[in-house]
């Protein structure tokens, strides 16, 4: 397999993997508000996500970003605008907490929440028109790309929409956590 090739397969297999620990996640804590075993077991992770937050959001930001150029400048896909608008939500918050982590800033995540949300907006509305359950109104083909059509489906429901709006949901779980003793 070629770099190339291989890299079109590990971005939506990593969302898809993402979105399987993410969901393991949220259970185990809906779990654990009635399992002291199972709080027991998920603390660890918790007091990491914690300590680790802003690490944490700078990868996933950043990777999106990396993941973003690739797919535009090196398999030469042609972003529709509301690509470039989830652009507009992702860029910065790698550009907050790269800067966090080189000013050794941890009260940050503050900053992240608008562009977080406003990519889960952005990205959830993407999918449901690319799904048909919503009417194109943020969406034109000016720029010779329809919103609605992926130029990828990878088992069944990755797209790019999906990758990202689950690594901004991954992002808000991230930036929520705080440190608990």
């Amino acid at each position: 397999m070629n770099p190339i090739s291989f890299i079109s397969w590990l971005l939506p297999t990593g969302g898809l993997i993402i979105l399987i620990l993410l969901i393991l996640l949220l259970l185990s804590y809906a779990v654990a508000t009635r399992s002291s075993a199972v709080q027991k077991m998920i603390k660890p992770v918790q007091i990491f996500i914690a300590q680790y937050k802003i690490e944490i959001l700078f990868f996933f930001s950043f990777t999106s970003l990396l993941g973003s150029l690739f797919y535009s400048e090196i398999l030469n896909l042609v972003p529709c605008a509301l690509c470039w608008y989830g652009r507009i939500c992702m860029y910065p918050i790698a550009i907050i907490t790269g800067t966090a982590l080189l000013t050794q800033r941890k009260d940050i995540t503050i900053f992240t929440y608008p562009f977080i949300l406003g990519g889960i907006a952005l990205s959830s509305y993407h999918i449901g028109l690319q799904q048909g359950w919503i009417p194109a109104f943020l969406c034109s083909a000016e720029s010779g790309v329809a919103c609605s059509t992926p130029p990828f489906i990878m088992y069944g429901f990755i797209t790019i929409p999906s990758m990202a709006v689950i690594v901004y949901i991954t992002m808000l779980v991230t930036a929520l956590h705080t440190r608990k003793s």
